[in-house]
């Protein structure tokens, strides 16, 4: 295995410089327990030199004035630059978050689209609109301009997918971005980082530093900052709003979630088990939209237990590397000790654990994939996020209940709904308290809003709406004169 060395220098204001300091980030692999690498992590000055370059882009307009048009090559530039390197983060995903080389591949493939998006929507929301107010027989020139300098915030769990998804939309909105990727997975952000350099983005425009909480908190403090845009966990969320509500700065919150499916009577239970063994032991439990309660019928629900305990013995842990593996290993020994504390915890309360319950027995971190039965839906386990491959699984009499118990949650990030009544599931899908939901299925789609309700954040990405948070409207009053002068020269945008 290759032993890494990750951002030996930092991208600063789109050149690379030498880091400040000399604080590194071990690489422990999760599926083997071993170093594997050093990432060298951002101090307080490294950041302040990438908030001040992105500040200077911002005011001397180099990238604000610059046409769409050629922001989109740019883009384009950096995409083509990603789309070569798939390879090589499919490795990355192996051997530094620990994800099975078997479930990579398309989550990679499917990032680069996010560029297309990003192109695809700027483009549309950069045309101003002139609209005719008969009360004052003026015009409303209704214009977008940049929010300012974006400070994006990811996880370790889709470090390269949201770092697109964040930079891309910003930078097409015209706002100059820091991006800080979490020290687990930064490898795959550095692959992003040369993209951006290799484009050539303008001084100023683009930065990319490793670094822990502590310089997430650097970051989001400066006063340059005009909005947050993060993606981690409730209290890291809380933390975030927190600090941007002392200067309004805006921010956008994707959060935890504890994402409940609702099995109904006359689910079928073939499509049920095509997408609930991935929607909930999916790169080992750890996706913030985890189908990690389920409420299942009571006439389906000795059922579905059986099945589902059938495909989570099925999953084969393994080395992420090899294929033959479809349970991979969690992100770190801190975070396999809380898993096992939470599971350990809820059985001594009385929970069955049907399968699974504890740490497999080998090298590196790897928790055994669990379903939990003879729960109360009070139990912590069903309310607080475990993020590992624990399910809970309880039964329901009406639609009633199911909905009440969906509900009873601080979270609402994602659910899904099995029937084969679509009017039953319509309407269940309008009652359940959740930012996106799945109908006879699993997951979200690219090109609808993302996001959550309750403790899972605000804000949306994804979609045109996850391009509104970047842009600032303004409003100018016409007289029809001027709209026509407009008109006349061409105002249909600046491709």
């Amino acid at each position: 295995m290759s032993y890494y060395r990750g951002f030996e220098r930092f991208l600063i204001g789109s050149k690379w410089a030498a880091p400040h300091g000399n604080d590194v980030h071990r690489i422990i692999s999760p599926g083997s327990n071993r170093e594997i690498g050093t990432v060298r992590l951002a101090d307080d000055a490294d950041i302040d030199a990438a908030v001040k370059a992105a500040r200077e882009a911002l005011d001397n307009r180099t990238w604000v004035d610059l046409p769409v048009g050629l922001r989109a090559q740019m883009i384009r530039a950096a995409r083509d630059y990603c789309a070569r390197q798939v390879d090589r983060l499919v490795e990355l995903s192996a051997s530094e978050i620990g994800m099975p080389v078997g479930q990579s591949k398309g989550r990679h493939l499917a990032a680069l689209t996010y560029f297309d998006d990003a192109i695809e929507y700027a483009k549309a929301l950069s045309r101003p609109e002139l609209r005719p107010d008969a009360l004052t027989g003026r015009v409303a020139f209704i214009s977008r301009e940049p929010v300012g300098v974006v400070a994006a915030i990811t996880p370790f769990n889709g470090p390269f997918a949201m770092g697109i998804n964040k930079s891309a939309r910003a930078l097409m909105a015209g706002c100059p971005v820091v991006l800080k990727p979490s020290p687990e997975g930064a490898l795959h952000v550095e692959v992003l980082a040369e993209a951006y350099a290799a484009a050539g983005f303008p001084p100023g425009v683009i930065s990319v530093l490793p670094g822990g909480a502590d310089i997430g908190r650097r970051l989001v403090s400066n006063p340059h900052i005009s909005m947050v845009t993060f993606t981690g966990s409730t209290t890291g969320g809380q933390a975030i709003a927190t600090s941007c509500a002392a200067t309004f700065t805006r921010s956008t919150l994707e959060l935890g979630g504890k994402s409940a499916a609702v099995v109904c009577a006359d689910a079928d239970l073939e499509t049920v088990m095509a997408y609930l063994p991935m929607g909930t032991f999916g790169n080992a439990g750890q996706v913030c939209i985890s189908l990690s309660r389920i409420y299942v019928h009571r006439s389906l629900f000795d059922t579905v237990v059986e099945r589902l305990r059938q495909a989570a013995v099925a999953l084969v842990p393994g080395d992420p590397a090899d294929r033959a593996t479809t349970l991979g290993p969690v992100v770190s020994k801190r975070q396999l000790d809380r898993i096992s504390s939470m599971v350990r915890s809820a059985i001594d309360a009385g929970a069955n654990a049907v399968t699974g319950g504890a740490v497999i027995d080998r090298a590196g971190f790897y928790f055994e994939p669990t379903i939990l039965t003879n729960v109360d839906n009070s139990m912590p386990i069903v309310q607080e996020e475990v993020f590992g491959p624990v399910a809970v699984v309880l039964p329901f009499d009406s639609d009633e209940e199911a909905i009440q118990m969906a509900n009873d949650s601080r979270f609402g990030l994602h659910g899904a709904i099995f029937t084969r009544d679509l009017g039953r599931g319509f309407d269940l899908a309008r009652r359940i308290k959740t930012g996106t939901l799945a109908l006879n299925g699993y997951g979200i789609t690219s090109k609808g809003p993302f996001g959550g309700v309750k403790s899972s954040g605000w804000g949306r990405e994804n979609g045109p709406e996850g391009m509104e948070d970047y842009y600032e409207f303004k409003s100018t009053s016409l007289d029809k004169h001027a709209a026509e002068w407009y008109a006349s020269h061409g105002g249909a945008g600046d491709e």
